[in-house]
């Protein structure tokens, strides 16, 4: 047995243990219970523990006595998040004593209605946050009398929306985001917490924000002004050492959050609060095995397909600057809204079809230049249809479990339906793609496979810069490079067993298509 083998089986058992393990820690916890509120919004409530100690197995304990109930945030995530992202800060933030209600928002997660095409609308977001408000005001095991609310990027300005037309609510707490004050009201003590690593624009738009908050003056970088007993408080903060995304995880945003609320609900804490999820470490360890899996899983994949002959490896620079050109000249027919309207995907919608255009165009110009030769790399289509489809069963299985504290990556029947539809638009570029680039030996088809995808991520770097596409690409670039990279351990096995490129094509725009379909939101 090679050594391939082996560490594929070795990995694959301790991720079976790994994914038992995490298991068991989502099931704990603090006692937390998922349900619909008001308007099918799928909700997770987390509570603190109680007095003794004892978590339920399933479900929530007994309510606590009315003077013993505590007070409770409505906790929204960002653009392309869902609750599972925001929910170690939930259970921080339980075991810090607050009652936490993640909600996923229209468009997200496993929310079933889309999210409007409207550019500044947040109507409907903050119609889910009134369905978390309400829900908690006449819940048995929270202070409905003392509410507050707090998200991260899109969410943090659906929830500043919120604190405006809400004069019950007590705080506002505002993770890299907020896009406005509106509503009648003004936000009661505001907490504006932002990463070292966002945007200097995001740095100085909360920071103005503050300031028009402020009755004493716009607050400095680690600063309070305002009385907090008073709903007056305004404060400022900037979290080190963290980007956009994990500053949700941050000791310090949970540190910051739960001094926040102790001052607002005049509750002393002897130490300052810090991230309590080891769902985290546990999936790491587990996505740590996935990766080491991936190798045997290619090999197999590749013995389950047709070997093919071996095409010719020359002209690498040739072939990647025609790739590169397809890309670039098919860049300005979306620069224009409206054409990729017909996939229901935010910002997908329009990458997705850009690829379509470029596979199009390199397809054509290998069947022009007679160079296609579809039949020798294929081999038996349906067997090889067949072994990608299993491949993809076998990473789907094993991965979508692991993101409990990530995403949620298990589709739903919209979900699942938009994959395929996005599967089959990415289909002509994927084949393109490794028909040109995965030529020649194992080292020298994954060499020119990985600057193939350098020119991707290149390519959609530049089309955001120059705005024709969304700027939130740039937000989908570290996990679209994690995908990439991920994918090319899969494919190299698959090449070096068997030399099909149609096999990997097929794979790839599985995997992408699940990606883009249990990431984005869904669109009206």
């Amino acid at each position: 047995m090679k050594w391939w083998s082996r560490l594929s089986i070795v990995a694959l058992v301790f991720l079976l243990f790994d994914l038992v393990w995490l298991g068991q820690l989502d099931r704990g916890g603090p006692p937390h219970v998922r349900g619909d509120l008001q308007g099918d919004v799928p909700a997770t409530l987390t509570v603190p523990r109680p007095e003794s100690g004892e978590v339920p197995p399933f479900g929530l304990p007994e309510p606590p006595p009315p003077g013993e109930r505590p007070p409770a945030l409505v906790l929204v995530h960002g653009f392309s998040g869902d609750r599972a992202m925001m929910s170690p800060l939930a259970r921080s933030l339980a075991e810090a004593g607050y009652a936490v209600l993640s909600i996923d928002l229209r468009g997200h997660g496993e929310n079933r209605r889309p999210l409007g095409r409207g550019i500044g609308d947040d109507a409907g977001l903050v119609e889910d946050i009134a369905a978390g408000v309400d829900f908690l005001r006449t819940s048995p095991y929270v202070d409905g009398t003392r509410i507050s609310v707090g998200g991260h990027s899109m969410g943090a300005g659906a929830s500043l929306s919120y604190g405006g037309r809400d004069s019950g609510i007590d705080a506002v707490l505002l993770i890299s985001g907020g896009w406005r004050l509106s509503g009648p009201h003004r936000p009661r003590n505001v907490l504006f917490l932002y990463a070292e690593g966002d945007p200097q624009r995001t740095h100085g738009a909360l920071a103005a924000l503050a300031a028009e908050l402020s009755e004493e003056g716009a607050p400095q970088v680690g600063q309070t002004v305002g009385n907090p007993a008073e709903g007056t408080g305004v404060r400022l903060v900037e979290v080190p050492d963290t980007n956009h995304v994990d500053v949700i995880t941050a000791d310090r945003t949970v540190a910051e959050s739960v001094a926040w609320l102790n001052a607002v609900y005049a509750v002393e804490r002897a130490e300052p609060a810090a991230i309590a999820d080891p769902r985290m470490q546990a999936q790491g360890w587990g996505a740590l095995a996935f990766l080491l899996f991936l190798p045997g899983l290619g090999i197999a994949v590749g013995r389950l397909a047709t070997r093919v002959a071996e095409a010719p490896g020359g002209r690498v620079g040739q072939r990647l600057g025609l790739f590169a050109g397809a890309l670039v000249v098919t860049l300005p027919l979306v620069a224009v809204e409206g054409p990729a309207e017909f996939l229901p995907l935010a910002v997908a919608d329009t990458v997705v079809l850009h690829f379509a255009y470029a596979g199009g165009a390199m397809l054509a110009w290998l069947a022009a230049s007679g160079q296609l030769a579809l039949a020798s790399r294929t081999g038996r289509a349906i067997q090889c249809g067949i072994a990608a489809v299993i491949g993809f069963a076998a990473i789907y299985a094993l991965f979508a479990p692991l993101g409990v504290t990530f995403h949620r990556m298990v589709l739903g029947p919209e979900r699942a339906l938009i994959g395929m539809f996005v599967a089959l638009f990415l289909l002509p570029f994927c084949l393109a793609s490794n028909l040109l680039l995965r030529q020649g030996s194992t080292l020298r088809a994954t060499l020119a496979s990985l600057g193939g995808h350098a020119i991707v991520v290149a390519t959609l770097v530049f089309g955001a810069l120059l705005q024709i596409t969304s700027g939130i690409v740039f937000l989908m670039i570290p996990i679209f490079v994690i995908v990439l990279l991920s994918f090319e351990i899969v494919a190299t096995g698959i090449y070096a067993a068997s030399r099909n490129a149609t096999t990997i094509a097929i794979l790839e725009s599985l995997w992408l298509a699940w990606t883009f379909s249990a990431l984005m939101p869904m669109l009206a």
